[in-house]
């Protein structure tokens, strides 16, 4: 049997089901295709079993124990398995990958660890609060026969019955994306030596749109979300109990990182990004 690994300290050691990675990075769910443009390391399970833990990482977040379901950045496993060998994924068997995660901010690298479930609840990093999102639930509906009362109030159903999206929302991750590939595109036009007008106009409306994306990331406004889950340090912080069902109010640009775990999809955000805890600290 070959032998696993012990974690630097700053790390902990989770394992990873090769099949359940594959499964999860599937370009196509159901009968709908995704393009890779818009799943940017986005379908990874972005969690994994804690197999071992370093020593400045149980310091750090005492409650993770091995056994324990570790929730982590999608970075750690990156868009394939050559990407994720680069930082993350320094083991590998049949069966499993094996990812170093850092617990905290460590030799310029972020903490990576939002939290570990215990099998009954989310216990966060101290780091990290995990924070509600609304889900509509679509079981009953008769997908045939779609009408605008029935679907989320971002889309339409045309005469034909395809649903059509009336504004796209983007998340923080997908402008920065879509940032990056405008200033990859810009400078392959300009290495391209072509002078002409259009060449040139192109790549002015490139700048302009980097440039309108830059504006509309860094716009910081305040937004009221429900906590699902908190820190016990996060109540030291407030001098007063926060919990489930506190209501925090969270910088925009702090709530943009999502994963779905056990079926549902919940926020992750830092909790330096916590502007403030509402007076009724309870939601009803």
């Amino acid at each position: 049997m070959t032998s696993i690994p012990r974690p630097h300290s700053p790390y902990f050691l989770v394992r990873v089901s090769k099949q359940k990675e594959k499964e999860a990075r599937a370009p196509k769910h159901g009968s709908i295709v995704i393009p890779e443009t818009l799943t940017f390391m986005q379908y990874n399970t972005q969690c994994g079993e804690i197999v071992g833990i370093g020593d400045g990482a149980a310091k750090y977040f005492p409650e993770a124990q091995i056994g324990h379901i570790l929730l982590m950045h999608h970075f750690c496993q990156a868009n394939d398995e050559n990407e994720a060998r680069v930082n993350h994924l320094i083991h590998d068997d049949e069966e499993f990958n094996y990812y170093v995660v850092s617990a905290y901010s460590y030799n310029g690298k972020d903490c990576e660890t939002y939290g570990v479930w215990d099998g009954e609840k989310i216990i966060p990093n101290k780091d990290y609060v995990i924070l509600e999102k609304e889900i509509k639930d679509v079981s009953n509906l008769n997908w045939d026969r779609l009408t605008d009362e029935q679907v989320n109030k971002s889309l339409s159903v045309s005469n034909a019955g395809i649903l059509m999206f009336k504004e796209w929302e983007e998340s923080r991750e997908q402008k920065e994306a879509r940032q990056a590939e405008l200033k990859k595109q810009t400078e392959e036009l300009s290495k391209s030596g072509n002078n002409k007008l259009k060449t040139k106009q192109a790549i002015l409306l490139k700048e302009w749109e980097m440039e309108a994306i830059s504006r509309d990331i860094n716009k910081q406004t305040y937004l009221p979300y429900k906590i699902l889950y908190a820190n016990k340090e996060l109540s030291e912080w407030f001098d007063r109990p926060v919990g489930e069902g506190s209501i925090v109010g969270m910088l925009n640009f702090s709530t943009g990182t999502t994963i779905n775990f056990n079926g549902t999809e919940i926020v992750v955000a830092k909790t330096k990004f916590i502007a403030y805890l509402y007076d009724n600290a309870i939601a009803v």
